[in-house]
């Protein structure tokens, strides 16, 4: 990420000031030079970057190392805590009995035909077919 130019120039001027070097020697103006020239730098790339942000041809970018980063962070802290449940708890053993319990039943219930005489009005409908009349 790129530095508001003030607090870039607030930075290079504290870099300036804690030069190894006596503002006297011959050397010193080289180096200060080198980091003001540092700073024009920056300042331009700047300017560029704001004026494509205002003109809308630079979109947004997207830190993808940032989000890589902080996902696998992420996964890794949930897989320990996962860990630590399993291991105390039993969680993922549960979560698994749990879903194969489930699995089951919908198997059964979507493979199983259904019963004719489930309610009681189709059995007295059927007790009626059968014996010809109504059932007593």
């Amino acid at each position: 990420s790129i530095a508001a130019p003030e607090v870039f120039y607030q930075q290079v001027q504290e870099q300036i000031a804690k030069m190894p070097l006596p503002p006297w020697s011959p050397h010193y103006s080289h180096y200060r030079l080198y980091y003001l020239q540092h700073y024009q730098q920056h300042l331009a790339r700047y300017r560029e970057l704001a004026a494509a942000w205002r003109r809308g041809s630079y979109a947004a970018r997207f830190h993808w190392g940032a989000i890589v980063q902080g996902l696998s962070v992420g996964a890794w802290l949930f897989i320990a805590v996962l860990a630590l449940c399993e291991y105390r708890h039993g969680t993922i053993t549960s979560w698994m009995e749990a879903a194969e319990d489930w699995w089951v039943q919908w198997r059964r219930r979507a493979g199983s035909p259904k019963d004719p005489l489930a309610s009681d009005a189709a059995q007295d409908e059927f007790v009626r077919e059968v014996l010809g009349g109504s059932p007593t």
